[in-house]
């Protein structure tokens, strides 16, 4: 059957399941706080760091077409959002708003629809996609701290309506140095908007 339809794991590539029994097992631990370089106003949750199965989700997701994975992190971060309710650090998911972090177009497979976009709409939490970037920023990968931090500000845009009248959480695939979020969270704050935090899915550097 492999043959005709091959499938392996989406986590570590064990051949004959989608989604092996021990990568699931390490992406059902709850979100803990995270920190970046340039760390954003408001706390920050990742599941874990970007590395075995959380980077193998990642990378299948982005550069392997692996779409099915797209509703399988929809319930991770739902999960993660209502762990967080519990213990008190986030409102209630229904209360929230979700905005996705605005990606390069170099971080997207193929040209494809922005994933993180995609997760969020699968969460069936109210979601409001915001911002977004300029045609105009650079691929991040070996620009120092600082450039990383200019190429966000000056290219980071305000798209539609902002989201007034509910908190907001900003979500990501991964944190590196953290100046996308930072950029983020510091405009939206600075419109007005209540941002209460943000949740990545996995955590580099």
């Amino acid at each position: 059957m492999d043959i005709v339809l091959p499938h392996e794991c989406a986590g570590c590539g064990r051949g004959g399941v989608r989604l092996c029994a021990h990568c699931r097992r390490t992406l059902r631990q709850p979100p803990g706080r995270t920190y970046a370089r340039l760390s954003p106003p408001v706390p920050v949750w990742s599941f874990g760091p970007h590395a075995g199965p959380h980077r193998g989700v990642i990378i299948a997701l982005k550069a392997r077409g692996r779409h099915d994975m797209v509703e399988y992190l929809a319930r991770v971060y739902t999960a993660g959002l209502t762990y967080l309710a519990a213990r008190g650090e986030l409102p209630e998911p229904e209360e929230l708003v979700l905005v996705p972090a605005p990606s390069r177009r170099s971080a997207r497979a193929g040209g494809t629809a922005d994933v993180v976009a995609q997760i969020a709409d699968r969460t069936q939490i109210p979601v409001a996609h915001c911002v977004g970037y300029r045609r105009t920023v650079r691929d991040s990968v070996g620009m120092s701290l600082a450039a990383r931090k200019e190429n966000a500000q000056r290219n980071l845009v305000i798209r539609g309506e902002l989201p007034a009248a509910k908190p907001v959480l900003l979500i990501d695939d991964v944190i590196t140095t953290g100046a996308t979020l930072q950029t983020t969270a510091m405009r939206l704050i600075a419109e007005g908007v209540n941002v209460v935090g943000a949740l990545t899915f996995s955590a580099a550097g």
